[in-house]
This record gives structure tokens, C-alpha cells and sequence, in this order.
């Protein structure tokens, strides 16, 4: 007889809410914030969508291996010519360099004026909670960061070295607390994306650790994976990739004359380096 291929208690799905320690109640915190997005004493419960610009068209860019290294390289070079060198600096994820090299981009596609470009993203949190949830449990466990940057800062010279700075202090920043200040997340991201005008918020959606395209239903595995549902131009959508020589596919969605520019902005950094 052969063996059983029956999946043991650990590899089974865990439904299980209660593993997660919510001592500061935020599902009734960010439910009153959601409410307030229509005005105060709002009572309904409707899914807010937000209204999709026409004409958007969505394109994917590539970050290959070489890229990351090419931008990895060039940053700590200029980071050695410091005297205030810190050697624990030298430690950049891939994350943080392509998603700092996109802050650049945003900031250059619509050139020098003041304000602060908003950078906001996900983390997986079931590692990151005090205590850990199984890493079988079934079910959104995100926590989040914020990162604020000033946009001249991101158009000079060392833009890119800030950038990637202040991202890889936000990530071990999760480590170290990864719901400190949880209970402000809900009213501060309601005022990033409801007044573009003030301020300019980008976010991601997806991850290259979803290893999407080795996903396989029975049809074979996907040729091209898109995420729709980021249609927004503020939004980046992170994917892995069918080809081994790229570390991550970035979707990108922008009117006409934005896509060529950004496009354009993107393949021509690497060429500067």
C-alpha cells in the first residue's frame, strides 16, 4: 500500500481568529474610520470604491537580477564615501531597492516641486506578532508601514540611497514592533488618500513571494499574471516572474502620455548608473 499523501495537522489550513492578540480592539478602530470616510455619525456599511480614471493603460516593467545588483552596487559605493559610514547599512534588500528606486521614478515623472511623496506597503505578520500566528493560518495577517519622504530630497543626486534608507528603517521598524502606533494606521492612510492635492501616496499591491506564476489549477502554469485590481496610478503591483533572470515584475497603471514618460524614466536610470 502506498503511502498516505493525507496532509498532517500542521500543513492544514488554520480558521482559527482567536491566535491573533488584539488587545487595542482595532477591528472596531479602523470600522469607526472606514464609517468616517462619508462623514461623521455615517452609518452604512457599503464597500467605498474608489472611481477609476478612463483612458488608464497598464504596463509591466522588469527588475532582473542585474538591475538590483547594478543599483545595490552603485548605492553602496556612494554609502563607503561617507565618512559616517555605518557598516550595518550594507544589509539592502531587493524589496527596498526596487521599491525606493519606484519613489524615484514617481518623484521624477512629475518633476521639482515641493511636498512629500507618501510611500506605503505591507509586510507578511505572522512572524512579526507577539505571539507568532502559525504560519498555516488561513486568512489576511498584514501589518504595515508608512514612509514619508520629501520629494526635493528624492530628485537629488543620493535620492535613491534616502529612499532605500528610510524604507529598510520602516521594515526593521516590523521587526521590532510591528504594531506600534497600530491604532493611528486607519485615520492617518484615510487622510493620505482622500486629498491627493496636500499629498501624494503610492502603495503596493501583491508580492514576489506569492510565486504566482507557479500556480497551476490544472491548466498549466500562467504565461502572464496581472493584477487587476490595482488600477490605480498610485498603485504598484508586485509580482515573481516566468523568467528566471528577473527578480520581480512591477505593474504600473497610468494614462497614455504618464505610461511612455514613466516607462521611459524607469529604463533610462539604469543606463546612468
Amino acid at each position: 500500500m502506498e503511502d498516505s499523501s493525507i496532509p498532517t495537522p500542521k500543513e492544514m489550513p488554520l480558521y482559527d481568529r482567536s491566535v491573533i492578540n488584539d488587545p487595542k480592539d482595532l477591528a472596531k478602530l479602523y470600522a469607526k474610520v472606514w464609517q468616517d470616510l462619508e462623514g461623521p455619525n455615517n452609518k452604512s456599511l457599503n464597500l467605498k470604491i474608489p472611481e477609476t480614471k478612463h483612458g488608464l493603460i497598464r504596463s509591466t516593467l522588469e527588475f532582473t537580477h542585474q538591475n538590483i545588483q547594478k543599483l545595490k552596487e552603485w548605492i553602496l559605493n556612494e554609502k563607503i564615501k561617507n565618512e559616517n559610514f555605518d557598516s550595518s547599512s550594507c544589509r539592502i534588500s531587493s524589496f527596498a531597492i526596487a521599491t525606493a528606486y519606484l519613489c524615484i521614478c514617481t518623484a521624477k515623472l512629475e518633476g521639482l516641486k515641493e511636498g512629500k511623496l507618501w510611500f506605503a506597503f505591507a509586510a507578511d505578520g505572522r512572524t512579526r506578532l507577539k505571539p507568532q500566528v502559525p504560519l498555516n493560518y488561513f486568512g489576511n495577517c498584514l501589518v504595515g508601514a508608512v514612509v514619508c519622504l520629501e520629494r526635493f530630497e528624492l530628485l537629488s543626486e543620493n535620492g535613491i540611497i534616502l529612499a532605500c534608507d528610510e524604507i529598510s528603517k520602516a521594515i526593521r521598524n516590523l521587526d521590532d514592533g510591528a504594531l506600534n502606533g497600530c491604532e493611528n494606521w486607519g485615520s492617518q492612510m484615510s487622510q493620505l488618500t482622500t486629498n491627493y492635492s496636500k499629498v501624494q501616496a503610492i502603495s503596493l499591491s501583491g508580492s514576489p513571494r506569492f510565486g504566482v506564476y507557479n500556480a497551476d489549477f490544472g491548466f498549466g502554469k500562467p504565461k502572464k499574471v496581472e493584477i487587476v485590481s490595482a488600477e490605480s496610478p498610485y498603485v504598484f503591483s508586485l509580482t515573481d516572474s516566468r523568467n528566471s533572470d528577473v527578480v520581480m515584475e512591477i505593474g504600473v497603471v497610468k494614462e497614455r502620455d504618464e505610461i511612455e514618460a514613466f516607462v521611459d524614466i524607469f529604463n533610462q536610470g539604469f543606463e546612468f548608473i
